[in-house]
Formats: C-alpha cells, structure tokens, sequence
C-alpha cells in the first residue's frame, strides 16, 4: 500500500479526524512556537515574581496566616527555598537593571542567565552582561559571574578569553561496599606516592586521588583484557594545554571553553610533554583564499592534527562540543576558493559538518580573531502577538510607599508598604503613537517605559500625562 506524505499545516491547525493523514509542523513553525511559549513565559514570570517581591515587602503574608514568604511560597506554589530567594532577588534588581527587564521580557535572557546577571550587574554594566550573555552558554555565564563576584567587579572581564580558573567540586555518592573498595585505593596509593617522594606526612586523599588518575591516564591495557598496562600513544584522553610563547598565559580546553590555569602548571609537565608549535605565519589571515580555479589542496596530516589539538578535540561549535566523529573544516570552502591553512581550518564533528554543507549552519569570521556562528534559526524573526493577550490581563503588582489608617481590630503597627494592582497601559495609547509614525514594538517600549517612570510616583497616571512622557522618551 501507498503511503501518502501529510501536508505541512500551522502549528494552531486542529488535529485531522481519524484516517486522515497525521498533522506535520516545519522546522520554522516550530520554532515559532517554541519560541513565542519562551517569550510569554518569560512575561508570565516577571508578573510572578514581581508580586512575590510585592507580597514580601508588604508582609501581607502575614493577613493570610503565613509566618514567612519562604513557608507561603513553599506552600502555595511549591517552590524551594533557595528558588525563592533567586525571586526576590531577581524582581529587586529589575527595579534598576531596566535593560535587563526589557531584554527578558523579549526572550532574549533566560531565566537561567537573568538570575545570575542580576547578582552582580549594575545599571551601568548590565549592557555589558547581555551583550556577554548572548553567545555564550549558562555554564560560562555562571562562572563568569561568579568570578566577578570573588573579584568584585560589576562588569565581564574585559578582553577575557575562555573562563576564569575556578575550583570545581567532585560530588558522587557509594555504597558501603563501594567506598571501603575507593578508600583502600586511595589509601594504597597514597602510601605509593609517599614512599615514592620519601614523604614524612600523610598524603591528602585529593593528591592520591590525582596520582591515580595520572599513571590512569598515561597508561594502556596490553590487551583487550589484560591487567599489564603500558605506557600508550596519543588517544581521546590526551591532556591538552595551550600555551602563549610569548606571554605565557596558558588554557586548558574543556568542553564549556578555554579555562585559564596557572602557567607553572604547564612549565611542570613541559620537559616531557609532546610538543605541537603553532607558528603565526601558519594562521595568517592574509592568506585564506586563492582564485577559486586554482583550488587548494586537501587537508594533509599534519594540518589536521595540528587543528585537533589547536581546538581542545573537540567540536569547536560551541553549542555542540562533541569529541568524536572530528573532521578538519574548510570555513571557506575550497570550491570557492578557501586555502588549506590554520587560518581557514575549524574542528567540527561530523553532524556540524554536514549542517555546514546542507546550508543550516553557517560560520563567519576565522579561528584567530572569533568565529561567529549562525544557526538557520537566526533567520526567523517573530512578533508576539494574539497570545499575549491573556497574559495581558493578568494584574502587574508593585509595593509603594504609604501612610494611612489602620482597618478596625488590628495592632497598632502601620506596614510601611502596601500593594499597587494595575492592568498596564491602555493599548490605545500604543495606536496613538503608531498613528503619529512611530514603529509598533517602538511604540509599545516608549508607553511601557512611560508608564513604569509615572507609576513610581502616583498611583493612576493620567493618559495624557503618560503620552506626553513616551513622545519625550529617548
């Protein structure tokens, strides 16, 4: 029997009727939803924790039998505590960190990502932390951040490249069994290595640990199941480290990117180390492309190895990072003319490289001064429309300042906050200023910005307050 192909439909198309061909959704309409789902939820949690900040500060937790906005949070919406604390946090420093808010509610910043900016970003930095957010992962923003923190800076390490050297935490748990079978090791080891060192002092269990891993590492099995090891050539587990001649700054290559590590550290293992140099000559720009009917020719031994090891074995994607299936990648293609040299040449796995020649990933720039990398999906551009609408009923929630009378029965206390419900701007005013020229989305940011700045002032503000402010709006 035939099998029919279903037509693409909408991703908002009902489902087909039983024996009718299954519904199917391109790439892109996918996307779109995926995409706009981010963008209202992201909206949606801005209300959120707005009013949770809103509620802590007024205590009006207290008015519903709550002894804390941890244990009513808890509670009602089953959250952990230290959720919680990321909440308010996050909806204090949104007060200042203006752009922060426009760039989450837009779906440009994560929650993952906004939580960490927030701790350490200024008004005057937070461009500054976007800008870094925008093409790095949230492993390498967590450690950004935290390295900031440590050092006290509000901004990215300027010129910084790779990540900060920070400690990392081994965490895993054994059975009884499996850890007298660990500590024994670690104790027997330890006792080798001191013996070896003609120590006096007990070895930590960290340095045995590292002395295991290390003779581990520089060691094959004779055979497929022989307990003989001997010493192995190059393999996947091979420790690479980067290091300037010139300034002497080293790298270690990790999956998240470069991490800086102290230059003894190379220095100490270098007299017996395999020894790739790098010449600048071999990555000069200048010399990427030949005319395209003179075709350069294909990648030799020794190039390859030389980008493996350039590029940490690893796909140098960085929202991939794979470690096997590794070509060496022509960033101009030969066809047209790329020239076979370091500075021409990227590590990709397999699946990358072959999304590079089907035309879904593009690569831009060279290995020396930065690749930008360009998903089929940058292509897509949507606009929020129909489904924030219901979003846009939900009441935004802010704490002000206020005195007054206290409701009959209760103590003689007066909260220094209480809480400010409003529905937002009228979406008329947004049509007004279309009507006079301005862009849409323009529009909607110049009332939205209005309206925030009245409201910190007075409780209704009027429209023609509100308008006058967004046609002053920068």
């Amino acid at each position: 029997m035939e099998r029919k192909k279903s037509s693409e439909i909408g991703p908002k198309a009902a489902l087909p009727s039983c024996g009718s061909s299954l519904p199917v959704v391109s790439a892109k309409e996918l996307h779109e939803i995926l995409l706009t789902a981010h963008a209202v939820g992201n909206r949606a949690r801005r209300k959120f924790i707005r009013a949770l900040y809103a509620m802590a500060e007024s205590r009006l937790f207290l008015r519903l039998g709550f002894s804390s906005i941890v244990h009513y949070a808890e509670r009602c919406f089953k959250y952990q505590r230290s959720q919680i604390y990321d909440f308010l946090n996050a909806a204090k420093a949104l007060e200042e960190l203006r752009r922060c808010d426009e760039a989450f509610q837009a779906g440009e910043l994560s929650w993952s990502v906004l939580r960490e900016i927030v701790k350490v970003a200024t008004p005057e930095s937070e461009e500054k932390w976007i800008e870094f957010a925008r093409e790095r992962s949230v492993a390498q923003v967590k450690a950004e951040v935290k390295d900031a923190l440590a050092k006290k800076r509000t901004e990215p390490r300027e010129n910084g490249y790779g990540l900060p050297s920070l400690p990392v935490r081994l965490t895993f748990e054994l059975a009884p069994e499996e850890y007298d079978i660990v500590s024994k090791a670690l104790r027997k080891a330890a006792d080798e290595l001191a013996s070896s060192l003609g120590a006096q002092e007990r070895v930590e269990p960290k340095e045995a640990l590292l002395y295991m891993s290390r003779e581990l590492l520089a060691t094959d099995p004779e055979g497929e199941r022989s307990r003989n090891r001997t010493e192995r050539d190059e393999s996947l587990y091979t420790i690479l480290y980067h290091q300037c001649p010139d300034c002497r700054r080293a790298f270690l290559p990790t999956d998240e990117g470069p991490v800086e590590i102290p230059r003894e550290v190379v220095e100490r293992v270098a007299p017996d180390a395999d020894k790739v140099v790098i010449r600048p000559e071999e990555e000069n720009r200048k010399e990427r492309s030949v005319p395209k009917e003179k075709r350069d020719k294909p990648n030799t031994t020794t190039i390859i190895r030389k980008v493996r090891l350039r590029d940490g074995r690893t796909c140098s994607n960085p929202l991939c990072r794979r470690r096997l299936g590794l070509h060496a990648h022509h960033v101009t293609f030969r066809k047209n003319g790329g020239r076979t040299s370091l500075a021409n040449e990227v590590l990709l796995c397999s699946t990358c490289h072959a999304a590079v020649h089907l035309g879904f990933l593009s690569i831009e720039g060279d290995p020396v001064t930065g690749l930008r990398w360009k998903p089929r999906v940058n292509q897509f551009e949507f606009e929020l429309t129909s489904e924030l609408k219901d979003l846009s009923e939900v009441a935004e929630v802010r704490t002000v300042e206020v005195t007054g009378p206290q409701e009959a029965g209760e103590s003689t206390r007066v909260d220094k906050f209480s809480t400010h419900v409003d529905s937002g701007p009228d979406p008329a005013l947004v049509e007004a200023l279309v009507g006079l020229g301005y862009p849409k989305k323009e529009a909607q940011d110049r009332i939205e910005r209005a309206w925030n700045d009245l409201c910190a002032h007075e409780a209704d503000p009027a429209e023609g307050e509100l308008l006058a402010l967004a046609i002053r709006e920068g």
